[in-house]
């Protein structure tokens, strides 16, 4: 319970604070490189602007590029999908139980900060405790550790807050069906409500972060993996 209001006035102040956020492109970044356009595009800024490298023929025939992030040396992994990267994944080096729990807090704090994304405490376990016994509960609860943070269409938002601002004839609001969608779903009693914002952001985000804990092979073990996905281009169930 503790965890979960946390969490929600991470949330909350994030969203009530939105206007004031630079202006920014509504497709996710890793490094500042936009999670987009061709893999092999990627790959080689990754490689020319950022210093990754292959360390030999096999990891280049695999598309895994080795590189400095967030204070590690981590691997990191493009996916495409129709041609437009969809997915960067980056793996973390392996560590202990002890490690691996405080690299998993320090990566939540770190991006609860970050005024870039916004938690979603629906799909995040937040913080780990001390006492946490993550080996008894992934072996024997197969339990799940996750924390995932939307990166919210902050654009748009803007955009719809501006034209709402703007409009001088409620008329003119109601002949604007898209703007008053949003406006319906953002707003309680003519005011603009914070859960139902909160809501709007979570089904119309375009991109995201989340981080899980993953067992090596040999016990004891751990490692985080970091993934930035671009939802924009993600396959949806177009092939089926």
């Amino acid at each position: 319970m503790i965890m979960m209001k946390r969490l929600l006035i991470t949330w909350l102040s994030a969203i009530m604070s939105f206007t004031a956020i630079a202006q920014q492109s509504n497709t996710i970044s890793f490094l500042g490189i936009p999670v987009d356009g061709s893999k092999a595009e990627m790959e080689n800024r990754l490689r020319t602007e950022k210093g990754f490298f292959y360390e030999d023929n096999n990891w280049q025939e695999a598309g895994i590029l080795t590189g400095n992030f967030n204070g590690y040396q981590v691997h990191v992994s493009i996916s495409d999908y129709n041609g437009l990267v969809k997915r960067v994944m980056v793996s973390y080096p392996y560590m202990s139980e002890t490690q691996v729990k405080i690299l998993y807090n320090e990566l939540f704090r770190q991006l609860s900060k970050n005024e870039k994304y916004v938690v979603n405490m629906f799909d995040s376990t937040g913080e780990l405790n001390e006492d946490e016994d993550i080996s008894y509960e992934i072996s024997v609860n197969s339990k799940q550790y996750q924390n995932v943070f939307v990166y919210p269409p902050w654009e748009t938002l803007k955009d719809y807050v501006k034209r709402i601002e703007n409009v001088q004839n409620p008329d003119d609001l109601s002949q604007d069906e898209e703007l008053m969608s949003f406006y319906n779903s953002t707003h309680k009693d003519g005011k603009e409500d914070s859960a139902a914002i909160l809501f709007w952001i979570l089904e119309h985000s375009e991109g995201h972060v989340w981080f899980t804990i993953v067992t090596g092979v040999n016990y004891g073990d751990y490692h985080i993996i970091l993934f930035y996905d671009n939802k924009k281009n993600k396959a949806n169930g177009e092939d089926l």
